[in-house]
């Protein structure tokens, strides 16, 4: 009688401890509405951190060099920036912007 070895495999890697990484640098791709450009309204970035001592977060738009947020977070208090409602080229891209990078 022949043993498969197969789920022995599946059993032992699936019990393994595994490890996130936390990065400094986050790329967000936007979204297009369809038909509504106003349907999707208070639209929100949250920042955790599982940090406890509270340090300083900068926001910045695409590749821009200038700061259009600072945001203080930690473990007791995540961080929050609003963004403007509908298509705002951040999040949503208007109807001339689908299928283009953006700066």
């Amino acid at each position: 009688m022949r043993f498969p070895l197969l789920p022995v495999f599946i059993i032992l890697f699936s019990c393994t401890i595994s490890f996130g990484q936390l990065s400094d640098a986050h790329y967000l791709p936007p979204l297009k509405q369809i038909s509504n450009n106003a349907a999707i309204r208070q639209q929100a970035f949250y920042l955790s951190t599982p940090e406890t001592s509270s340090f300083s977060v900068q926001v910045f738009r695409g590749t821009g060099t200038t700061p259009i947020a600072t945001l203080n977070i930690s473990n007791a208090s995540p961080g929050k920036y609003d963004v403007v409602d509908g298509d705002n080229n951040i999040t949503l891209v208007n109807n001339t912007n689908p299928g283009i990078v953006l700066s």
